[in-house]
């Protein structure tokens, strides 16, 4: 945790109904917090320090944050007053007591809930008013888990057909990792023909088309396809394609790897060419779904093209796989193409940007695109986690898609191997998925090379040279992955808790209440969730876990539950999946003050007196 724990901001009179148990609790101890935020008083934003003051008479109100407007509720009434207060961030602690509650009252907003943070020593909880509305009403879909196809199908594919089985099947099945999502490489490069050096094994994807006036050859990049068709057969339902580089005639310098020369951007897209490029990516798209029957239902057509903040990273003959730097003022201009080429030739593809390198950067593209005035082109915003911490905006992306009207995905981000016993791996995956769904509230996550050589990003290991069956090495990253994966699927609610190691999720269809615990610190760690928000028998209980002595072990017996009390002693360096089935979520209070980015915000609202 940083040092903005426990930072007060002003905040006076608030009453709360019912407040059932002190606030100075120690660990271990939960807070009910009954008919949270019934505002009685008079309450003080932070922005404008305007104090709102209703009159004795007048009915409980509630203050919600909503897409940069706050909104204050009389009954059934509802008016807008100035400033947008700051929330309170959900705060971690060695031993912490977790209400699991709603997330996202309005399914396009996805503003969550707030957490009221104490002190490092203290416990939250949140209320409920089984009186107020049906959350799964409001609850936002979690559309999945995936990996992008770059490089490593291209290999794979030509390698035994048992390795091939073995992987994909570890990759996609059920009883795998059961990825859904599957990101498709368009490639740029002339097969054979590489101008400006050598690629690492599988980063050349071939293009389907060499120059403007060849025709296409469509047995081109069968590998990566092969792998594409035997995902869909085990499941895989969401499919995107994208491009690293537009193919290398249309680029400046004739290479698909990027531009040393240039300013410090480097840019490489040949303007001349952008209806050549929104013609053969179309092409493309409809060739897979009339000949192939894979439907892309987005296109990412750019990839990292405005490198960090600007300085541009595809700088061609060093580097090793397609890349390509392009401006905004270019990006623009393919996007406004692109959407008129979809409409005018009935593609159902939807459009998404602009798959930045970090998050920062995404927001600068985010901010282009806004002001430009083709927000309404885009569907969908993907970002990619690299040179990321817990300091960079995700709380700005996730409220700039919300203005814009766009969902937003996690698309590519990875971590070098450890092996079973060392949980490095899994746990930078692990904590950055807990980032970039509570925070960034991404509605999916992909992992960019799911394999690789030995001692490279793999979850699996192979050695390129010598594949085989028995020189599939699993990694640490694949139990930590298998750990969300498995359990979390397409179609679950993401609901919050005011415990930020931990991910939940509810299924109203089966009625699976999923926690999935991530103790990333060398202590262990005392968990008690609070879960009066559900019914059922609350019987039913499943536990497996991931740590240095154990890969998906069932620890079922581990766990204690105590009417609505969940409790669990967590181990060092830990991940680990609580599964309840057969209950049933009930209502929660409607009037909360609500902001999607109290994670991460340096200053947050905290209970005064």
């Amino acid at each position: 945790m940083d040092a903005r724990l426990g930072r007060q901001v002003p905040i006076s009179k608030f009453e709360i109904d019912n407040f059932k148990r002190e606030l100075d609790c120690t660990h271990g101890n939960i807070i009910d917090l009954h008919q949270l935020l019934e505002v009685q008083g008079k309450y003080s934003d932070n922005n404008t320090n305007k104090g709102i003051t209703p009159s004795e008479s007048a009915p409980a109100r509630s203050v919600t944050n909503y897409q940069g407007r706050v909104l204050v509720s009389e009954g059934s009434q509802q008016r807008s007053i100035p400033g947008t207060p700051e929330t309170p961030r959900s705060e971690q602690s060695s031993l912490c007591s977790c209400a699991v509650c709603c997330m996202y009252p309005s399914p396009l907003a996805r503003v969550s809930p707030v957490m009221w943070a104490l002190s490092p020593a203290s416990n939250t909880s949140i209320s409920t008013d089984s009186g107020r509305g049906n959350p799964l009403n409001d609850l936002v879909e979690f559309e999945g888990w995936g990996t992008s196809l770059a490089w490593w199908p291209d290999v794979l594919g030509k390698m035994p057909e048992d390795v091939i089985d073995h992987i994909t099947k570890a990759f996609f099945s059920p009883d795998g990792l059961n990825l859904n999502i599957v990101r498709y490489t368009i490639g740029g490069t002339t097969s054979g023909n590489y101008t400006c050096g050598q690629f690492r094994a599988g980063g050349a994807t071939e293009s389907f088309r060499d120059g403007p006036n060849q025709p296409y050859n469509w047995t081109r990049d069968a590998g990566q396809r092969r792998i594409l068709a035997i995902a869909k057969d085990l499941g895989a339902d969401t499919f995107e394609a994208f491009s690293n580089s537009p193919p290398q005639w249309m680029t400046i310098t004739g290479c698909s790897k990027g531009n040393s020369g240039g300013d410090r951007l480097h840019s490489n897209f040949d303007i001349s060419q952008a209806a050549s490029f929104v013609q053969y990516a179309t092409d493309v798209l409809e060739h897979f779904k009339t000949d192939w029957g894979i439907t892309f239902q987005t296109y990412a057509p750019f990839n990292e093209p405005y490198g960090i903040l600007g300085d541009g990273f595809w700088t061609g003959e060093e580097k090793e796989q397609e890349g390509c730097n392009i401006d905004h003022a270019t990006m623009t201009e393919v996007i406004k193409l692109l959407y008129l080429q979809f409409r005018e030739r009935n593609i159902t593809t939807l459009l998404s940007v602009a798959d930045e390198t970090q998050v920062d950067t995404a927001v600068i593209s985010q901010e282009y695109f806004h002001n430009a005035g083709i927000s309404p082109l885009i569907n969908k915003v993907n970002g990619h986690g690299y040179w990321d911490s817990n300091e960079v905006r995700r709380d700005v992306l996730h409220r700039n898609s919300v203005r814009d009207g766009h969902r937003l995905w996690m698309d590519e981000v990875g971590w070098g191997e450890s092996p079973l016993h060392d949980m490095s791996q899994g746990l930078n995956l692990a904590t950055r998925i807990l980032m970039d769904i509570k925070v960034m509230v991404s509605s999916a996550w992909v992992y960019w090379q799911v394999m690789e050589d030995v001692g490279a990003w793999g979850l699996l290991a192979v050695p390129y040279n010598n594949a085989s069956v028995a020189n599939i090495k699993y990694n640490n990253g694949y139990s930590a992955f298998l750990q969300f994966t498995r359990y979390i699927r397409k179609g679950f609610s993401i609901i919050n808790t005011n415990d930020g190691n931990t991910l939940a999720a509810y299924d109203a269809r089966s009625g699976t209440l999923v926690l999935v615990v991530v103790n990333p610190s060398k202590e262990n760690e005392q968990r008690v969730f609070n879960l009066d928000l559900f019914f059922g028998s609350l019987s039913e209980i499943t536990a497996t876990r991931t740590s240095p002595r154990e890969q998906h072990q069932n620890v079922s017996q581990e766990v204690a539950l105590v009417n609505t009390t969940l409790t669990y002693l967590s181990p060092a360096e830990s991940i680990t999946t609580l599964v309840l089935k057969n209950v049933t979520i009930g209502s929660t209070q409607s009037n909360l003050v609500q902001d999607g980015d109290f994670e991460t915000q340096p200053t947050k609202w905290l209970l005064g007196g």
